[in-house]
């Protein structure tokens, strides 16, 4: 207790009910915000002074009093506590994710959720063997790599939850994927290396045997690290940059699959709307219909895409309806597609 010095530490004790709790008390009405919202708001109130210290002739209400009674006020909701040596919880969380595959430090589990569900009915589950994999990581640089990925993805995750008003958080999103922008395009130069002819025999099916073990890959990692990069690209309105981050996702065929639609749907939107040129100009109605031909040829890719599912399909095969529509295609010229 006595080395918490720092407001944001005794924050980090409290649970989520706890923190409501605590918001009510130092007069926050929005206590039904996630937990990063709430602890910022708390915050705010320990260099807020109050009206009655305005009165006072001593200068007792310093902000490293307030600091104190903040601290004061979180150990009284928490009670006693122990700081654990971060070398052994990260030894811990890295057993756990070894051992049970999942990251709960990182609130990554749905498990109690799942069974929750199936057992009133609402999902069902295949009887199965459950047969584990000794070999799931390579080794344990493997695991530590992994490690450190999944919690940048996860970082990056909250900040998502931020307004999109909220710029300075949503740059800060971006620049944790620009740091790991080298590393995620060496992963894409290795994807892209000729494939041996046993790897090209096994086809989908072979694919498909190993395509859930790349969940617990620094590559499955870094996928989702570039895909939050695109979404803070878009929030800070930088449409060339997630268009070119969308274009190196769909560049590759390996990891999240079952997001190529959703990529599809955004890169075509930024063809037609955002980065298609403003004005009535020859040069802009030029320039509108080469956008509109990129985003049209977009379209046709994404539906051979046999990976897109048919949600996505139906709604790109809209958007190219509608492309066609606004390029003047004839009805007879317009492009049928058997899926």
């Amino acid at each position: 207790e006595t080395n918490i010095s720092s407001c944001e530490d005794a924050l980090s004790l409290l649970l989520l009910p706890e923190l409501k709790t605590l918001a009510k008390k130092k007069g926050i009405k929005q206590v039904s915000k996630p937990k990063e919202f709430l602890c910022a708001a708390l915050l705010k109130t320990i260099k807020q002074r109050t009206v009655t210290s305005f009165f006072q002739k001593n200068k007792g209400d310093s902000v490293q009093q307030r600091q104190d009674e903040f601290i004061k006020s979180v150990l009284q909701i928490t009670g006693p506590v122990v700081r654990l040596n971060p070398l052994v919880s990260e030894l811990f969380e890295r057993l756990h994710l070894v051992f049970f595959r999942s990251a709960t430090h990182l609130g990554d589990s749905n498990s109690i959720k799942s069974a929750v569900l199936s057992e009133i009915g609402q999902i069902r589950f295949p009887s199965y063997t459950v047969v584990r994999s000794p070999d799931l990581f390579a080794s344990r640089d493997a695991v530590v790599q992994y490690k450190q990925l999944v919690e940048v993805g996860y970082e990056m995750e909250v900040l998502l939850t931020s307004l999109v008003k909220e710029t300075e958080q949503h740059m800060k999103g971006w620049e944790m994927f620009v740091e790991h922008q080298s590393e995620w395009h060496r992963l894409l130069e290795t994807l892209r290396r000729p494939k041996s002819p046993a790897q090209k025999a096994g086809g989908i099916e072979q694919m498909s045997r190993v395509y859930w073990r790349r969940h617990f890959t620094a590559g499955w990692a870094l996928a989702r690290i570039a895909e939050r990069g695109a979404r803070f690209a878009a929030n800070t309105k930088q449409f060339a940059r997630e268009r070119d981050v969308l274009e190196s996702l769909l560049s590759q065929d390996a990891y999240r699959l079952g997001k190529r639609g959703e990529w599809h749907e955004r890169l075509i939107l930024l063809h037609t709307t955002h980065l298609r040129p403003k004005g009535t100009s020859v040069e802009a109605r030029a320039q509108t219909a080469e956008a509109l031909e990129r985003a049209k040829r977009a379209c046709v890719r994404a539906l051979d895409d046999v990976h897109v599912n048919r949600i996505s399909l139906h709604a790109i095969s809209r958007q190219l309806r509608t492309i066609e529509t606004k390029l003047g295609v004839d009805p007879g010229e317009r492009v049928e597609h058997p899926r």
